[in-house]
């Protein structure tokens, strides 16, 4: 039976397809890496090509993660019902804050890219979704939260074991699919933008994200330049948590060298592969 939000990946191999049995969870399948991104040359291209915008870390990394999910269609599958799929849509969702308050509540947001968007495009759309999130109205994620949290304890767990039956069975309706932050491609967490450095984070049982990605904070440290002479630049740490069931270590480093360079090359997102930054 198939789902509306993937595609079954048929002709795998024997190992590939036994591995979702073998490791019947997203904790236990969890593969965690870190990568250290240069980032000079990247800020200083953000500045010159958005000097008026508060946040230009953030939509770069969405932006240059959405094209190497397109890019890489093995990174962006999932393990539903004991089986591999192929995500039909690249979604994206992060956490976003009511207000910078100690007591505000947090909202989760999810947006919806086609993995061929500059900077600037996603910037716009990040800005929509942050502003709807950060709203007072209550998206259907959460309305469906509290519709679930005001009915008593022993029949919000046979709600909640229902769906995860409907979800195996790849029987979710779409408009909860859609509407769910965590029916997405990666779970995206800018800690850099609250001072914080980026932590090794676990994956969600609860929906279909196979990739976790935190984004820590940008400081100086010591590197060495084109003259082999020790320079202080900006350096970015990026820590992952990846579902090893969903594709094999040499793609995934592949993938993630790809996503570093669109990163450290942020002009390469605007369709022009052989310019540079300018100085």
């Amino acid at each position: 039976m198939g789902r509306v939000d993937g595609k079954l990946i048929k002709g795998l191999s024997p190992m590939r397809r036994m591995m979702p049995f073998i490791m019947r969870g997203r904790v236990e399948s969890t593969v965690y890496f870190e990568q250290k991104f240069r980032m000079g040359p990247a800020l200083q291209y953000q500045w010159q090509h958005a000097p008026d915008r508060s946040s230009r870390i953030f939509p770069l990394l969405l932006c240059a993660l959405a094209r190497t999910l397109a890019a890489r269609p093995q990174m962006h599958r999932f393990v539903a019902g004991r089986r591999l799929w192929q995500r039909g849509h690249i979604d994206l969702s992060f956490a976003v804050k009511k207000s910078l308050d100690d007591d505000a509540p947090m909202s989760t947001v999810k947006l919806r890219l086609q993995g061929n968007e500059t900077i600037g495009q996603v910037q716009a759309l990040m800005d929509r979704a942050i502003k709807e999130g950060r709203g007072a109205r209550k998206n259907q994620s959460e309305k469906e939260m509290a519709l679930a949290l005001a009915l008593p304890r022993f029949v919000t767990r046979f709600a909640l074991a229902s769906l995860r039956w409907l979800d195996f069975l790849g029987l979710v309706p779409r408009a909860m699919l859609d509407a769910d932050p965590m029916y997405a491609s990666a779970f995206v967490a800018n800690l850099g933008s609250i001072g914080l450095d980026a932590p090794f984070h676990h994956l969600y049982e609860y929906g279909t994200i196979p990739l976790f990605v935190a984004i820590g904070r940008v400081k100086k440290d010591l590197a060495l330049g084109d003259d082999g002479q020790p320079i202080t630049d900006d350096f970015l740490t990026i820590r992952y948590s990846f579902d090893e069931r969903v594709t094999d270590g040499f793609y995934c480093a592949g993938s993630l060298e790809y996503f570093k360079q669109l990163v450290e090359q942020p002009w390469l997102l605007e369709g022009d592969a052989d310019a540079g930054p300018a100085h």
